[in-house]
Parts: structure tokens; sequence; C-alpha cells
């Protein structure tokens, strides 16, 4: 039997739980790149007017974005399995 742990804590994981819980994180990942795609768009309508405060806005959200999706897939990437007796 695997055993896993996640974001480097001492929690032991099934190969179910960690399959869903990766799974959930693989979506964040999707859910925040639309959100991105969204924001990008209103940037740029934004810069076309010449709405600089807008831009700005913009700018944080995508990077408040970045920064979840490199949560994610940091959590995904700390997965480590181990053998149990």
């Amino acid at each position: 039997m695997h055993i896993y742990y996640m974001d480097e804590k001492k929690i032991i994981l099934d190969e179910k739980t960690i399959k869903s819980a990766v799974k959930n994180r693989m979506s964040g990942v999707k859910c925040r790149i639309e959100e991105i795609e969204k924001e990008m768009t209103e940037m740029k309508k934004a810069f076309e007017v010449e709405h600089i405060e807008n831009v700005r806005l913009r700018a944080r959200k995508i990077m408040e974005h970045c920064m979840y999706i490199c949560e994610y897939v940091r959590s995904i990437w700390t997965v480590r399995s181990f053998e149990s007796d």
C-alpha cells in the first residue's frame, strides 16, 4: 500500500484521497487561468481608453491569481509517495 504526504505535512493520505486532492488543485489552476484571461481582456480595454488606474487594478488581480496558481502547483509538486508495511 502507498501512503502520501502533501504540502510537506505529516498527513497520511490514501491513493483515492490524494488523487481527489490533486484533481481539485488542477481544477483550481484551470479556474484561475480563466479568471486571468478575463482580467487581461478588461485590462486591454482599460489600456485602450488610457484609464491607467483600471489597468493597475487589473494587473493586481492578475498577480493575485498567479500567486494562487503557484500555491496550487506547489501543493501538487510536494506530493510524496511512500511504501507502507
